[in-house]
């Protein structure tokens, strides 16, 4: 019988820590060395006296170059790994029924819990996650629509500035500036007070229009000439000006 622990022990003992047991011998030698890690000779470990050696010499050479101890290691590691395998089949094979009814009984359970997740578990699931896609839709959709309403309100506040700055009267202005409450924005009052201020200043205006100038009520005076002559002028050129201009203007 094959002593496997003593087989390992000389095997790692003649293992060499660089070159790891593995041994070579070149044709035509009659040495036997450690084999380096770029195919080079190392160490010698066993060689004939005889050069060139005998042909059984040479097989004797390269037997145990061949059989060295790196190859020897891996030789028993499978070794044991096959022991080992037929120990577990031997092992196995050898439960019998209770073996076997344990794996049954396992196999069954698997299979209930199988059933309960593909008939009450998936269909739970599946539906807790449509709910939460649902959710997140319907919210998503909301800030659509809020987005959607806050622009046309800005749409519609833009609009009314525009609707607002065209009134040129007191009754179009206040007819222009019925509207519902939120189309009212800051910039609409600007234009609203601007419009009120244009709409003072043309009734100021016209009422100036309608005024005999001072000037003219004083021509008996001695420097009446002058000042009424100068007061002329500069009346006709504003009065024509201000008829010429757009009544948009105006």
């Amino acid at each position: 019988m094959i002593d496997i622990n003593e087989l390992r022990r000389l095997a790692q003992a003649a293992s060499h820590p660089t070159t790891k047991g593995r041994w070579i011998r070149l044709f035509g030698e009659r040495t036997v060395y450690d084999r380096m890690e770029d195919g080079c000779r190392g160490i010698p470990v066993v060689s004939t006296d005889k050069h060139p050696p005998s042909s059984f010499e040479a097989a004797c050479l390269d037997f145990i170059a061949a059989a060295n101890p790196a190859v020897i290691n891996s030789l028993l590691d499978r070794l044991e790994a096959a022991e080992s395998d037929a120990l577990e089949q031997a092992r196995l094979n050898g439960m019998g029924a209770s073996r076997e009814a344990a794996l049954m009984a396992k196999l069954e359970a698997a299979e209930k819990e199988v059933a309960h997740i593909k008939e009450v578990e998936f269909p739970r699931k599946a539906r807790a996650v449509a709910v939460g896609w649902e959710t997140k839709c319907a919210r998503l959709e909301q800030e659509r629509d809020n987005l959607r309403a806050e622009l046309e309100t800005e749409r519609m506040r833009l609009a009314a500035c525009g609707v607002v700055a065209l009134a040129n009267t007191p009754d179009s202005a206040k007819q222009a500036r019925e509207m519902r409450p939120e189309y009212w924005s800051a910039s609409c009052s600007d234009v609203a007070r601007m419009v009120d201020e244009n709409i003072k200043l043309r009734a100021k205006i016209e009422a100036m229009e309608r005024q005999e100038p001072v000037a003219w009520l004083h021509e008996t005076r001695r420097d009446s000439d002058v000042v009424t002559s100068a007061v002329k002028h500069a009346w006709v050129s504003t009065s024509s000006s201000w008829r010429r201009a757009p009544a948009s203007v105006r």
